[in-house]
This record gives structure tokens, C-alpha cells and sequence, in this order.
């Protein structure tokens, strides 16, 4: 059965930022989920969300829109998180 939204349901709601991305004020809506994923990486980096977005930005594909490439390095975010820690347990005895 395909996702819905429904009314009460458990569905994430978009949450909308406005960040200055190369200089250029933007306003980004994604679900918290993506927020949180996307933070935790630019403070692994250490370096502020907006350049973590920007570094996102100056390299993605031409004709993807923002949104989808920031879903996208998320879930690689998430996936390599998951793999090392994953990774880690294997080898502890």
C-alpha cells in the first residue's frame, strides 16, 4: 500500500528553512527526519549546515532539484552511519 498522509497518522510534516546558500538566501522544505540526518553530518564535518548544504549544492546533478539531492545524501548519510556502526561490532570479540 502506498504512503499517505493522513490525518493524525504518523506521516512526517514538511519543516521549512531558510538558509543562505553561495550568497543567495534560499528557503529548503524537507521532513524532520532528513533535517536531523543533514545536521548530523555537518557537525561530523564541522562545519555549519548552510556550508554543508552549499558543498551539497556546487556539486549535484544539473536539473535535480535541491530537495531530492539533500533526500539523497541524507539516506547516504544514514547508510554509511548505520554500516559503521555495523562494521565496528563485527570485529569486537
Amino acid at each position: 500500500m502506498p504512503f499517505s498522509k493522513k490525518k493524525g497518522g504518523n506521516a512526517s510534516h514538511l519543516q521549512k528553512r531558510s538558509l543562505s546558500i553561495s550568497g543567495h538566501a534560499t528557503s529548503i522544505a524537507l521532513e524532520k527526519e532528513f533535517w536531523d540526518i543533514l545536521e548530523s553530518a555537518a557537525q561530523r564535518k564541522k562545519i555549519a549546515l548552510s556550508k554543508f548544504i552549499s558543498n551539497i549544492d556546487s556539486h549535484q546533478r544539473e536539473g535535480r532539484p535541491l530537495t531530492s539531492t539533500l533526500r539523497l545524501k541524507a539516506l547516504e548519510e544514514a547508510f554509511l552511519s548505520a554500516n559503521k556502526h555495523t562494521s565496528l561490532g563485527k570485529y569486537e570479540s
